[in-house]
């Protein structure tokens, strides 16, 4: 399986369901990823796609939308790989256990703890380094030669290929002007469309540094990345497993996504007119340690009937009811609801579909709004106490709904709406 992945590339977005003040919301960011202390040396820049401007340090950038625009674009945090090390770095001098697991399921939880937010991650980059040393065994068993010429001979099996003519191929091979100026050779492939949800970049990483200038161990002989950029539910699909996965579990499942998107095959006239059943090359079997395949799939976090219903009501239909308590009392509107439901059995039906939700709902479930699925691998006191917040007014209120549930029928429930979800 392939091991030693990590995160090249992270971003993150935040978008409030109203507008809000750019700046103070910026700060909340700042607050919420603990970087309070770091605030002075944030340098403002210029704004990036619809974005007005920008603060960045250390490889952490925070792009900020015009004011009109928050609660529809959003707020936008980037690390690059240096970014993601500093803030790990950083984080581990308050907690040693600290890792990306952290970043990801706090961020996945944010949403849950702030019903006026929607937080995504917008792009994920894993990274996965073919090094050798000359003071070390191993070999190399990503050679950009042998991969070249295997693609120019469609000796591979990708979904990125929509036909067996290489002119169909989304492959484009791209040889550096600086790195031939250095008298260096250093092909980049890349697999895919950038707009697409899966990207595929294979580089000589060691061409990279030495045209950049960046110092390298003089014992490392070979140097290629093999990278795969994954956007939108694809990305949501790599932080969840992430999250939820142990590191071995998750460099086999990693692995099998990899080979599922790419896979270098070996073609004779027995095969050829069945690639899936072609034979893995040697070196890329020993570089996915796999035959297995997976799709990637995001699985959101399911609401209930009442969560729904609730959630719906606050958005649309409580700024009328606020308007009509001021010219009805309560109870007259209570008694033009109760009448509205009676009318409908198709009502009635959705009403007890909301109670069952309700009162059988299992608080432990993942299913409720994602909760249990990421606050498990948070250990933060606030999380903490925040759960146990959440758990005790569910508790109570289900307890006041099965008490109503047998002296009410259930067409016309009764619920405690300080119930937080």
């Amino acid at each position: 399986m392939i091991s030693g992945t990590k995160i090249d590339w992270l971003t993150l977005s935040v978008m409030p369901s109203d507008d809000v003040d750019p700046y103070n919301f910026f700060l909340s960011l700042v607050d919420f990823f603990r970087l309070e202390e770091f605030l002075p040396l944030f340098k403002k820049g210029g704004g990036h796609g619809f974005y007005d401007y920008s603060y960045s340090y250390n490889n952490i950038v925070f792009s900020i939308p015009h004011f009109f625009e928050s609660h529809s674009q959003g707020f936008c945090i980037s690390f690059s790989g240096q970014g993601i090390d500093f803030y790990i770095e950083y984080m581990r001098k308050k907690d040693p256990e600290y890792s990306v697991k952290k970043i990801l399921a706090k961020f996945l939880l944010l949403e849950v703890e702030c019903d006026n937010l929607k937080c995504n991650i917008s792009r994920i980059d894993l990274a996965t380094d073919d090094i050798t040393y000359s003071n070390k065994a191993g070999k190399a068993l990503l050679d950009l030669d042998v991969i070249t010429e295997a693609i120019l001979k469609c000796e591979f099996t990708s979904p990125f290929a929509i036909k067996r003519k290489l002119k169909k191929f989304s492959v484009t091979f791209d040889n550096s002007q600086r790195a031939k100026l250095c008298g260096l050779e250093g092909d980049t492939i890349y697999l895919g469309s950038r707009r697409s949800n899966a990207y595929l970049r294979i580089y000589d990483k060691f061409v990279e540094r030495t045209v950049n200038k960046i110092p390298i161990d003089e014992n490392i002989t070979h140097w290629v990345r093999f990278e795969m950029e994954f956007k939108d539910c694809n990305a949501m699909s790599v932080a969840e497993h992430m999250v939820s996965l142990s590191d071995d579990e998750f460099a086999d499942w990693y692995s099998q996504v990899v080979n599922n998107y790419i896979r270098f095959i070996d073609v004779t006239e027995n095969n050829i007119s069945n690639y899936s059943r072609c034979p893995s090359k040697d070196w890329w079997a020993d570089f996915v340690g796999t035959l297995s395949k997976t799709r990637l799939y995001h699985v959101k976090p399911v609401e209930n009937a009442f969560d729904r219903s609730l959630r719906w009501q606050k958005k649309v239909v409580f700024p009328s009811v606020a308007a009509l308590l001021r010219c009805i009392t309560v109870q007259h509107y209570l008694m033009l609801v109760k009448e509205a439901c009676l009318d409908s059995e198709n009502a009635i039906r959705k009403q007890q579909e909301i109670e069952t939700d309700f009162i059988n709902a299992d608080k432990h479930s993942p299913e409720l709004r994602g909760l249990e699925r990421y606050a498990q691998y948070i250990e933060d006191d606030e999380y903490r106490s925040f759960l146990l917040e959440l758990r005790r007014a569910r508790d109570d209120n289900v307890a006041a709904a099965v008490a109503n549930a047998a002296k009410v029928r259930p067409s016309s429930p009764s619920y405690d709406f300080n119930y937080r979800c």
